[in-house]
C-alpha cells in the first residue's frame, strides 16, 4: 500500500507551511532533517488530504474544493387560469391563486396586473417575499357588468428564476338574472284560451300586463335588474276571451 509524503517547508509565515508537496513513496518513516540552514520536515501522510483552499498536488494532477451550490428562487402558481362560469351581472365572483416558493431562496412578487373587462384584484399587499416552502393566496374577482362572455389575464411580476414575469388566463360569462314562474290550473274543467301574466315593480307601483294569451302553464322573466323586488299575478282567459279572477300575488327580490 503506498502512502504520502509531503514536504513542509517552514519560512518566515508564523511557522505555517508555505507549500505542500505530495508524491507516492514506500516509505513509512518520518525524519527531521536540515537544509540550507532552514528546517524541512518529512512526515508520512495517509492517502486522503483535505484542505479548504490547498493546491495537491497527486501524479501530477491539480484539484480544487468544490464550490457550494447557488441559491434560486422560484415561484410556482397552482393553476394557469381560472373559470368562473356564469356569474349574475352586477354579482361579483372570486377566486384564489395559490402562489408558493418552491426554490432553494427567498421569491419576491413585486407587482400584480389584471386585465380584461369586470376582472380585478382584491386587496393584497405588494410587494411581498416568500420564503422556501411558504405559501400565499391571490384573491382575483369578476364582476360582470354586461350579459356575456369575458376574458381578462392576471399577470406577476417576480425574481423567480423561471421567468420575471407569469401570465394566468382568466374567463367567465355575465349573465342576467331572471324570475322563472310556474302555476296550476284551477279551472281545469274549462277549456282555457291561455293565460296573462301581471308584473309589479316594487310595493308602490300597480300592475302592468308582461304577457298576454300565454299558452303555457309556466314563464320566464328576463326583463329584471339586481336588488329590485318584484310582485306578480296570473288570470286565466276561457275559449271566449273571458278573464278569470287574478291568482294569489307571489313576490320575488333579486339579490
Amino acid at each position: 500500500m503506498f502512502d504520502y509524503i509531503a514536504w513542509i517547508r517552514f519560512g518566515t509565515s508564523a511557522g505555517l507551511p508555505l507549500k505542500i508537496l505530495v508524491t507516492r513513496a514506500r516509505m513509512r518513516r518520518a525524519a527531521w532533517i536540515r537544509a540550507d540552514s532552514k528546517l524541512v520536515a518529512l512526515v508520512v501522510l495517509p492517502l486522503v488530504i483535505s484542505g479548504c483552499g490547498t493546491r495537491i498536488f497527486n501524479s501530477g494532477q491539480a484539484t480544487k474544493s468544490a464550490s457550494p451550490p447557488s441559491s434560486t428562487p422560484t415561484l410556482s402558481i397552482n393553476s394557469s387560469s381560472v373559470t368562473y362560469g356564469d356569474v349574475r351581472v352586477d354579482t361579483a365572483a372570486t377566486q384564489s391563486l395559490t402562489l408558493s416558493s418552491t426554490g432553494t431562496a427567498a421569491v419576491t412578487v413585486t407587482a400584480a396586473t389584471v386585465s380584461g373587462p369586470g376582472f380585478s384584484l382584491e386587496a393584497s399587499s405588494l410587494p411581498f417575499t416568500l420564503n422556501p416552502g411558504d405559501t400565499a393566496n391571490l384573491a382575483v374577482k369578476f364582476d360582470p357588468s354586461d350579459a356575456g362572455p369575458a376574458s381578462g389575464q392576471l399577470t406577476l411580476s417576480s425574481n423567480s428564476s423561471t421567468g420575471g414575469s407569469v401570465a394566468v388566463k382568466l374567463s367567465g360569462t355575465g349573465t342576467l338574472p331572471v324570475v322563472e314562474l310556474t302555476w296550476d290550473d284551477a279551472n281545469s274543467g274549462d277549456v282555457n284560451a291561455g293565460y296573462n301574466i301581471y308584473r309589479a315593480q316594487g310595493s308602490d307601483s300597480g300592475f302592468e300586463l308582461l304577457e298576454k294569451s300565454n299558452a303555457e302553464r309556466s314563464f320566464v322573466d328576463s326583463n329584471v335588474k339586481t336588488r329590485q323586488t318584484y310582485f306578480y299575478y296570473v288570470t286565466s282567459l276561457d275559449s271566449f276571451g273571458s278573464e278569470s279572477a287574478p291568482s294569489e300575488i307571489a313576490s320575488v327580490t333579486i339579490p
